[in-house]
């Protein structure tokens, strides 16, 4: 093969890539969307007092809030391969046609919906799953708890508006069940003035869930 032809096809299939990535990113908007204008029919119906809102900032990130939670979903403009170790290089798909383990990645992020609204910049956000979507749009997902096992079966599942739909719903309820507990009294007891002066008034300590204690990738 030659060098310039080489090259040439390798930025045409990251540009599938990106392009099919682009569009399951679109569907995870809809559905976004979807889910709070549900929510803000129910709310009407059964006259509950909820703040509901969605957003979009821009064509790479979108937000969805409900009540004292938010949900952030970020496209990453960029596609990725794994290593070879990696279990998807080990599936039939990318075994077969190895220009299928290109992947596009959609990222999902819980913030406490007051972090947002108030621009509470040492606040934090935690990573609940991200999803890879290949050229023919077949993806799989990483992440916690049911992300790391309810969306693993990359050679039969292709993206589409019924995956979209149940990838946000789950996050909605992942979000709404993941508490916040209070943090222990040693780690807040005490603020510089800088905190104070920089919050104006707001929270002037960092706020998260489970603050105060261990998080990664494999918490219940």
């Amino acid at each position: 093969m030659e060098l310039d032809e080489y090259f040439c096809e390798k930025a045409h299939l990251k540009q599938e890539v990106y392009a099919v990535t682009l569009e399951a990113f679109g569907k995870v908007k809809s559905q976004a969307k979807a889910t709070i204008d549900a929510f803000k029919e129910e709310r009407q119906e059964k006259g509950y007092k909820l703040d509901l809102e969605f957003n979009e900032s821009g064509a790479f990130e979108a937000e969805m809030r409900f009540s004292g939670d938010a949900l952030v979903f970020e496209m990453h403009s960029n596609v990725f391969a794994f290593p070879k170790e990696h279990f998807l290089n080990q599936k039939d798909a990318v075994k077969t046609d190895p220009s299928s383990g290109y992947v596009g990645m959609i990222l999902i992020y819980n913030f406490l919906a007051d972090s947002l609204r108030y621009n509470r910049l040492a606040d934090i956000g935690y990573l609940l799953g991200r999803i890879f979507v290949n050229k023919n749009g077949q993806y799989f997902m990483d992440g916690n708890r049911q992300f790391s096992f309810l969306f693993s079966d990359f050679d039969n599942q292709v993206f589409d508006d019924e995956a979209a739909m149940k990838i946000v719903q789950t996050s909605v309820k992942h979000s709404v069940d993941f508490d916040l507990f209070v943090p222990p009294f040693d780690q807040v007891k005490e603020i510089t003035l800088h905190q104070k002066v920089i919050q104006q008034g707001s929270a002037p300590v960092k706020t998260g869930k489970r603050l105060g204690f261990a998080y990664d990738g494999r918490d219940d």
